[in-house]
C-alpha cells in the first residue's frame, strides 16, 4: 500500500483512467496479473481493485483518497458492475 501512496503524492488524480496506447495498456495489464490487455481500457484504479478480492484495501484506500465510484469504462460499466460481475462480495458491499 506504501507505493500506492507514493504514487498519489506525485499525482494525486485517483480518477485517472487507462486510456492510453494499446501497447502501454498491454505492459500496464500483464504487470498487475491481466491476461487479456482491454481489462484496461478506460479502467480506474477503482475498477480493476474492484475485481480482485484481495485489493480490498486498496479499493478502501482509493475511496477514502477520493475515487469516483461513478465513472464508466469503455463497456459502459461502473467499479460496482466490474465487483458484481467479479461475485467479490465484499467490493460489493463497500460500493454500494
Amino acid at each position: 500500500m506504501s507505493a500506492l501512496q507514493t504514487l498519489l503524492e506525485k499525482n494525486p488524480d485517483v480518477n485517472i483512467n487507462s486510456q492510453v496506447t494499446p501497447d502501454f495498456i498491454e505492459v500496464r495489464s500483464t504487470r498487475l496479473g491481466y491476461d487479456n490487455p482491454i481489462l484496461l481500457q478506460g479502467r480506474t484504479a477503482l475498477m480493476l481493485a474492484a475485481r480482485k478480492p484481495k485489493l480490498i484495501k486498496t479499493l478502501t484506500f482509493l475511496l477514502s483518497r477520493g475515487a469516483n465510484k461513478n465513472i464508466r469504462d469503455i463497456n459502459n460499466q461502473t467499479a460496482l458492475d466490474l465487483a458484481k460481475e467479479a461475485k467479490n462480495q465484499a467490493a460489493i458491499e463497500t460500493l454500494q
